[in-house]
């Protein structure tokens, strides 16, 4: 299951990378339009050359001009803004962090392990979430409630898959034989997804007393639940660190912190309606977390760093004892 899961990351890097490249290509063309025709470009046009610069996933419409729909910008027709950018980038540290957790002398809990990965579900699915919000409805992400709830609930299963596998590991003693676990917590959470999905498409239409593109019950519910188990995983990621006496799983609880302070900005920001005047809530948000992701990833690689050296400081005491009891008694 490791070996096909780290395909699945790879594949994931190799799509976006190639994305990246078609965006930059596009840029490229407008570029040398531009300047072969001498054309000074409006505030309009180097708007949408802002589109097309910094949009890592375009789409061809027929024989329309290729343009390009960012899914992380946070403005609804502007170009991409910081936010969009950093949370692109933030993927990189994510995929650094998630091979040194891998590691089979880190010993991390099978469906803790399951479920960090598990992230970058949602991650990708927030893709087109995104672009169906802008193509269809002309809006944010955040303002198209079924589809936000949709995608956000990947991110509460998550930290399901996060919390059970580490509250596991210290119940059992053994974080490699919950197979029988790990199939009926997939098959609840199935479950979830669906009452998530239909609960946020139906209540969603419901009448609201605040602006039109306020937060459903259900999303509520989700986002809540989401930071919640974010909490609970950093005290049980603090727990595991006393429980297999390896201390440096307390880094990656101080590593999952800026994590939880991204998750804060965004329930401001969407219990402020989402309204352009708080959009330095989503970049602050981008910004923590890069930062979290970047924390975790020094903190799996440290802990990687503590096995291996107690590794080596154990085949040493191994090697010593036997050329100890190996010498012949001294008369």
């Amino acid at each position: 299951m490791k070996k096909y899961s780290e395909i699945f990351i790879l594949l994931m890097l190799v799509s976006y990378l190639c994305s990246s490249s078609n965006a930059f290509k596009s840029y490229c063309r407008t570029q040398r339009v531009l300047s072969t025709n001498n054309i000074i470009p409006s505030r309009r046009t180097r708007q949408s050359e802002s589109r097309i610069r910094f949009s890592p996933f375009p789409l061809d419409f027929g024989s329309e001009l290729v343009t390009s729909v960012n899914a992380w910008s946070v403005e609804s027709v502007d170009s991409a803004d910081l936010a969009s950018k950093l949370f692109s980038v933030s993927l990189f540290p994510y995929l650094f962090f998630l091979y040194f957790l891998g590691k089979d002398e880190v010993e991390t809990p099978k469906l803790a392990n399951f479920g960090f990965r598990f992230l970058l579900v949602f991650v990708f699915a927030t893709i087109p979430a995104g672009i169906a919000s802008k193509v269809l409805y002309n809006d944010i992400l955040a303002n198209v409630d079924w589809l936000h709830g949709l995608s956000e609930s990947l991110l509460t299963i998550t930290n399901l898959f996060i919390v059970t596998g580490f509250r596991q590991a210290m119940l059992n003693g053994k974080s490699d034989k919950n197979e029988r676990a790990f199939t009926l917590h997939s098959s609840i959470l199935s479950v979830f997804l669906v009452f998530n999905y239909a609960s946020s498409h139906f209540l969603a239409s419901a009448a609201h007393v605040e602006p039109s593109n306020a937060l459903s019950f259900p999303t509520w519910i989700i986002h809540t639940s989401s930071v919640l188990e974010w909490l609970v995983a950093m005290a049980l990621v603090w727990q595991y660190a006393e429980y297999s006496g390896k201390s440096k799983w307390k880094g990656l609880t101080w590593g999952m912190l800026p994590l939880q302070a991204s998750g804060f900005c965004a329930c401001t920001f969407h219990f402020f309606f989402n309204q352009p005047a708080y959009y330095s809530l989503v970049a602050l948000q981008a910004f923590l977390t890069c930062v979290g992701n970047t924390t975790m990833g020094i903190a799996a690689w440290r802990l990687f760093k503590q096995t291996e050296m107690s590794e080596i400081l154990q085949s040493q005491e191994v090697y010593s004892t036997k050329t100890t009891q190996k010498k012949p008694p001294t008369v």
